[in-house]
């Protein structure tokens, strides 16, 4: 009895009575392997494109769903300085000196900065719900304005 070993999953045992059946035992177990290796390999292959090109996706429907948050941040504080003038300057060197702030901190991740960035512009969005008679009044505010005033964290 006579076996080849190209597989260890797969051993041939073969019956051999003479050398040409041995020989083609063991050529049709390296087939096999090589076989087992192509297929292998070419299903990897395909699932690596598979996932490249769902990473892709992923990515860009990612970037879709940043840029449409951030322009629905600047929408609300585009609200706001349509209620409030004053509010869009502001809101502006607010951020800008947050921003630069986190830097100072040590803050190097862009989107640390960039979440930083957000809550600097969104800091006064409950102003919103201030009614126009306190948000523009000319002038200092009375004790109850201010203390309505304040509240515009708690409302957004």
């Amino acid at each position: 009895m006579l076996v080849c070993f190209f597989l260890p999953w797969a051993w041939i045992f073969a019956f051999a009575y003479d050398t040409h059946t041995l020989a083609e035992a063991c050529y049709l177990n390296a087939l096999q392997d090589m076989e087992s290796w192509v297929f292998m390999a070419s299903t990897g292959l395909f699932l690596f494109v598979l996932i490249s090109e769902d990473m892709q996706s992923l990515l860009k429907t990612n970037t879709d769903l940043t840029t449409a948050y951030e322009q629905t941040v600047q929408g609300w504080v585009n609200v706001l300085d349509l209620r409030h003038q004053e509010t869009k300057n502001h809101t502006l060197r607010v951020t800008e000196m947050t921003v630069e702030l986190a830097k100072l901190a040590g803050f190097t991740d862009q989107d640390e900065l960039d979440r930083i960035k957000r809550g600097a512009i969104l800091h006064d969005i409950g102003k919103v719900g201030i009614p126009d008679a306190i948000l523009t009044k000319p002038g200092m505010l009375n004790n109850e304005e201010f203390e309505y005033m304040k509240l515009h964290p708690e409302i957004a």
